[in-house]
């Protein structure tokens, strides 16, 4: 991944309006970007409700 993809997941992680996340993710055809994206969101959802 080059740091344009990086920047993009970092943006969606921190986008709070579900329909634009899931419209920009339904746009994403790398794999490793949606598996990055998952990876990342879980741990950010983890780390809210501890």
């Amino acid at each position: 991944m080059d740091e344009q993809e990086i920047k993009f997941l970092e943006e969606l992680l921190y986008n709070t309006d579900k329909n634009n996340i899931i419209s920009q993710l339904g746009e994403v055809d790398n794999p490793l970007m949606l598996h990055v994206f998952a990876a990342n969101y879980i741990g950010i959802v983890d780390l809210i409700f501890q």
